[in-house]
């Protein structure tokens, strides 16, 4: 029954971690003890011919939220046509995050949809040349992962920065693995294992465990 005890929850914002925290728990007498286990993250990808590889913040807000709807907008040198934007479904983690991070919660433009998959959101930015994607970063980012090595040779990976106004190609981070750490690659989220057991058991000594 270890499960009934626990629950693992990737952090989207803290409006979702006091949802989860005061309105289910607490509403149920239930007070739930938190611990961070891990660093998760965002990953933007584009197809493999798109000769942009830099994005900003601001410039991925603009896009979500309807503002930008060509490429040339963001670069004007790009030949590209209008920006359609796919991520895995309209329920999952990665879209929760971006919405209340970036544009306030707020639903995303027209020009986005579903794919319903990650695997699918990568099929579709590599045949898509007017694509932009957005995953979840464990699909790219184990090297000695098969599928990952193949799933990166279809499409490339964007660098971002939180800068609004970067100077110098340094300023942009790809997700790696030392760059979550010290974030300084800026679609960080959290993880965090959420127990609910009441007591010093099972459950308690898994969380340990793992955050150890």
């Amino acid at each position: 029954m270890l499960f009934y005890y626990f629950e693992i929850i990737i952090d989207i914002t803290k409006i979702y971690y006091d949802y989860i925290i005061i309105k289910v728990f607490k509403s149920r007498n239930l007070i739930p003890v938190t611990t961070k286990i891990a660093l998760d993250a965002i990953a933007i990808i584009v197809n493999k011919n798109n000769s942009d590889s830099l994005i900003s913040i601001k410039q991925l807000t603009s896009i979500l939220n309807g503002n930008s709807i060509n490429w040339n907008q963001l670069f004007p040198s790009s030949k590209l046509g209008k920006i359609s934007v796919v991520f895995d479904n309209n329920g999952s983690s990665n879209v929760r995050y971006l919405k209340d991070k970036l544009i306030d919660g707020k639903d995303f433009a027209p020009s986005c949809f579903a794919a319903e998959s990650n695997p699918a959101v990568i099929k579709y930015v590599e045949e898509n040349v007017n694509a932009i994607g957005i995953i979840g970063v464990s699909w790219i980012s184990d090297f000695e992962s098969k599928e990952s090595q193949s799933f990166l040779s279809k499409i490339k990976v964007l660098d971002i920065t939180s800068s609004d106004n970067p100077v110098y190609p340094d300023d942009y981070y790809k997700p790696y693995q030392a760059y979550i750490a010290l974030s300084q690659y800026p679609l960080i989220r959290e993880v965090y294992m959420i127990n609910r057991e009441g007591r010093a058991g099972l459950g308690t000594g898994f969380v340990s465990f793992v955050a150890g």
